[in-house]
């Protein structure tokens, strides 16, 4: 793993998409989260290759999500609509860009979607994870972002929704670890970037000397399942997790339950 000890931006940050939606908001998001830790931004738009081995087929088909009228899978249809989405995503994410400040670019990739992100980082990248599929595109995705977490591990990875706003208020749980610490400070900083609430969950006690900037509201708990119920009962727009405890706890799950975006720190 990359040694980034004291050092909270200054980092590459990645914005993986799977699935169509609209990409405005999630790349707007994006370059402000970049701009946040002073860091460069790519998005990184993957084509589920198994998308074209089902048009190939004589018999493939979809249905409108309007009209629920079965329709033909034609694959330069696909093709045509792959392309266009692809360069409405390139001038999103140069007009996301500009208006944050910062230089980004996009690349379009055909493949599977792990093993694309996989390819596409580099250890100490922050890799934001749009792969929920989006509204009406039903749940197949499920397990996936475990999956990715395990295999980025030299990584910090953000899981989101395609319409979530992690910027409205910020919760930290510090297990009393390294990155814990780094936790901490990367909330500190996301947190005076968007004027948001901060709080920070102590799980073990181990009091820390905080940003001078800021002055969160602090909950001391040691009962992971307590964690969970100050989560239910204030539920943050994002939470940040040292990877120790997003193991304990599971990541996905919590996306999926509370709403909440969960960005894992090593």
């Amino acid at each position: 793993m990359a040694d980034r000890t004291g050092d909270v931006g200054a980092r590459h940050v990645v914005v993986a998409i799977s699935g169509f939606g609209d990409l405005r908001p999630v790349l707007r998001q994006a370059a402000r989260f970049a701009a946040s830790l002073k860091a460069d931004l790519s998005a990184l738009l993957v084509e589920d290759e198994s998308l074209h081995r089902m048009a190939a087929f004589p018999f493939a088909g979809q249905v409108s999500l309007a009209t629920a009228q079965h329709m033909p899978m034609q694959a330069s249809d696909l093709e045509r609509e792959l392309l266009a989405f692809a360069r409405l995503a390139e001038r999103t994410m140069a007009e996301a860009a500009r208006e944050a400040g910062i230089t980004g670019r996009m690349q379009t990739i055909r493949g599977q979607f792990a093993a694309s992100v996989r390819g596409a980082v580099r250890p100490g990248d922050l890799v934001m994870l749009y792969a929920a599929s989006p509204p009406g595109a039903g749940g197949g995705r499920r397990g996936m972002a475990e999956a990715i977490l395990t295999e980025l591990s030299d990584c910090d990875v953000l899981l989101q929704s395609f319409s979530a706003d992690a910027t409205r208020s910020i919760a930290v749980c510090d297990d009393g670890t390294e990155a814990g610490r780094r936790a901490i400070e990367t909330g500190a900083a996301l947190a005076h970037a968007f004027a948001s609430q901060l709080t920070v969950i102590d799980v073990d006690h181990k009091i820390r000397d905080l940003p001078p900037q800021l002055t969160p509201r602090r909950t001391r708990d040691t009962d992971l399942s307590i964690v969970r119920s100050v989560l239910r009962q204030d539920t943050p727009s994002i939470l940040i997790l040292p990877a120790g405890l997003a193991g304990r706890i599971g990541a996905e799950p919590l996306v999926q339950t509370s709403g909440c975006a969960v960005l894992v720190v090593r």
